[in-house]
């Protein structure tokens, strides 16, 4: 049963979903012949199609990605898709909407056949399969590179800001998901958050409320010092990349000139642990597992065994962190760490409150490690195991 929100939803979908197919059928002389919801490759919103069509003069059949969002969300993909076109290889923009019809923006895309590299992740069965995956990696941090390294500028504070991927970030602490997940109840997560963790008898310094203020307070310190920039996909992760007969980038919606860190947070976070999290919590388990917890009203105290090290994901990072190596270092300046930016990927990647209890606990532990692992050397979050 819908509530009346999602039934508003569905309706304005449906008259965008109409108004795109009239646009479709006008603008390129088509028929169209199928629709088919995409639950799978270009990630797994429900509001996206798959668009066959034939020309007037039935010569063959063409299909085309069309993709529903906020209008608000699909102006930035039009303009971070004109941001990256010239240096990565991404879905050309066929068509957008003359005119607004509702709170449903969508764009047509060409349609790119192929795998998802999380997908490609997902079936290794051997070495060899393993083997190739790294070389892909390596083939995707060389064509961001292509892009990284076509133009640096220097940006202050105010431009920062403005970016479209700090939205992604600074809306993680101050935006209405943060409140939506984290609002205070006795059944809530947050409730956990004035703890002071110790794990496997390891005291960290620092509650999880200590470690948010810290990095509020850094977005509050306005100041005229500048930052070197680069122009930046902003989300780069597994997720988002499809692999046919070359490689692809798909919701470029957030590409901008940006720190190095902030171009790195999403795919290092999302490719070493956040896909474990989002999606895979029994394969968690077997990484780490919690053999005991207390809650003594101070402090959360754990003690956590690693049956296996999560080998394949640090090898990936260390490919990220080896490629980015002439931008990302010791000396890279930002306003905020790149230990911030994988905490600010962790606590909104999904809602906590809904996983298992197990993960749940996990989700706390890993806000504590990730405040304190050094993320240049990413094995070193054993460090705290």
């Amino acid at each position: 049963m819908f509530t009346k929100q999602k039934t508003n939803n569905k309706l304005f979908l449906r008259s965008a979903l109409n108004h795109s197919l009239t646009n479709i059928k006008k603008s390129l002389k088509v028929k169209v012949v199928g629709i088919e919801r995409v639950t799978k490759i270009y990630g797994s919103k429900s509001n996206s199609f798959l668009i066959k069509t034939i020309s007037n003069n039935k010569d063959r059949i063409v299909t085309y990605f069309l993709k529903f969002d906020e209008d608000e969300n699909i102006k930035k993909e039009i303009k971070g898709t004109r941001f990256v076109e010239r240096f990565l290889p991404t879905p050309k923009i066929i068509l957008t909407p003359k005119n607004k019809m509702s709170e449903f923006g969508w764009l047509l895309f060409e349609y790119i056949p192929g795998k998802l590299m999380a997908e490609k992740f997902l079936q290794i069965k051997n070495k060899k399969d393993l083997e190739l995956f790294y070389e892909l990696e390596k083939q995707k941090e060389k064509l961001l590179n292509n892009l990284h390294f076509k133009s640096k500028v220097e940006i202050n504070y105010d431009n920062y800001i403005k970016s479209r991927t700090n939205r992604l970030f600074y809306d993680r602490l101050f935006g209405k998901r943060y409140k939506l997940f984290f609002a205070k109840s006795p059944d809530n997560i947050s409730s956990y958050f004035n703890r002071q963790f110790v794990i496997n008898n390891k005291e960290f310094p620092y509650t999880v409320n200590q470690v948010f203020e810290s990095i509020r307070k850094k977005y509050s310190l306005h100041n005229n010092r500048k930052i070197t920039a680069i122009k930046g996909q902003g989300d780069a992760h597994h997720g988002n990349i499809i692999v046919d007969k070359k490689i692809w980038f798909i919701d470029n919606e957030y590409a901008d000139f940006m720190p190095p860190f902030m171009e790195l947070a999403k795919p290092y976070y999302n490719d070493f642990i956040g896909t474990l999290f989002f999606h895979h919590h029994k394969t968690l388990n077997q990484y780490f597992k919690i053999s005991s917890f207390e809650d003594t009203g101070t402090q959360l105290v754990f003690k956590i065994k690693c049956p296996q090290k999560i080998t394949n994901f640090l090898k990936i990072t260390k490919i990220k962190l080896q490629k980015r190596k002439k931008l990302i270092n010791n000396k890279t300046k930002d306003f905020l760490s790149l230990n911030d930016y994988l905490i600010l990927c962790h606590i909104l990647t999904k809602d906590p409150n809904k996983y298992p209890l197990k993960t749940k606990l996990l989700f706390l532990v890993f806000i504590a490690v990730l405040s304190q692992f050094d993320p240049l050397n990413p094995e070193s979050i054993y460090d705290y195991f």
